[in-house]
């Protein structure tokens, strides 16, 4: 499984979850409602994510 695969399990029902490094190399920019730090199964450094505002 991927590091995106498990974000996305992460994110409750209505939630966009991104990383921050994806984030950061976007060319858009995004209204963020709140940043977390991610404990993700197989991956052995914590990834912070960003909950981003689709409405």
């Amino acid at each position: 499984m991927n590091i995106a695969a498990r974000i996305a399990a992460a994110a409750s029902g209505s939630e966009i979850l991104v990383s921050e490094t994806s984030l950061a190399g976007s060319r858009r920019s995004f209204g963020e409602t709140g940043r977390r730090t991610l404990e993700l199964k197989g991956i052995s450094v914590p990834t912070t994510v960003v909950s981003i505002d689709w409405r």
